[in-house]
């Protein structure tokens, strides 16, 4: 039976992810729970590889799966350590070192030397101003999400970057599906310098067109 207001999961698409999750999105207590869950599965599935239907040795398999097993649990503790500090009651300080503000106060800042400064803060910077806090107890400290402020539609930089791998893939097949109006290319076929070779780049204009179709 799947928990109180989870959903089943009912496909394998990475995309579908609301049986990992109770809310909207997922947090990171959940995330851990999840990691773990595949930690233990991963053991139990070496266990059962030690004893085949059909004997043959995995025993090189297995030791592989529990090390991931064991890499999985130390991912666990990490994730863990952030919940604390950003979902928990964990206090940060209110600025860098050398006053480099983050969170709400940061959006418009100018960037300096070491960038811009932060609006969300990355796991390494969530443990640098916790560590920052507990090493100066008498300066201000502050709760991630009391200080974070509204942050509307924030994804990782992981997911813009696998969008735009995807929509260059989907453009890519969608110029090899079109006829290229320069070299006349048929669909399906490359495109052709104008000393006949083979092109390993689609001309522009074939791209261009196949671009607007897609848009369409």
């Amino acid at each position: 039976m799947p928990e109180m207001g989870r959903a089943e999961q009912d496909s394998t698409d990475p995309g579908s992810t609301a049986h990992l999750r109770v809310g909207e999105r997922i947090t990171l207590d959940e995330v851990a729970v999840q990691l773990s869950a595949v930690a233990v599965w991963l053991r139990q599935l070496a266990r059962a590889a030690e004893t085949p239907a059909v004997p043959v040795e995995l025993a090189d398999w297995i030791e592989a799966w529990e090390r991931t097993a064991k890499e999985l649990d130390r991912h666990v503790e990490s994730v863990g350590t952030v919940a604390e500090s950003v979902e928990g009651g964990a206090r940060l300080a209110v600025a860098f070192l050398g006053g480099k503000p983050w969170g709400a106060e940061a959006a418009g800042q100018p960037r300096d030397d070491y960038g811009p400064a932060p609006v969300v803060l990355t796991v390494n910077q969530v443990w640098h101003l916790r560590h920052q806090a507990q090493m100066n107890p008498d300066e201000p400290t502050v709760a991630y999400r009391e200080h974070i402020g509204p942050v509307e539609g924030f994804e990782s930089k992981h997911a813009a970057e696998r969008r735009a791998a995807e929509r260059a893939e989907a453009l890519r097949a969608a110029t090899l599906a079109t006829a290229c109006p320069r070299c006349e290319a048929a669909p399906g076929a490359s495109c052709r310098t104008n000393t006949g070779r083979l092109s390993e780049v689609f001309h522009k204009p074939r791209t261009a067109t196949a671009e607007e179709a897609m848009g369409q």
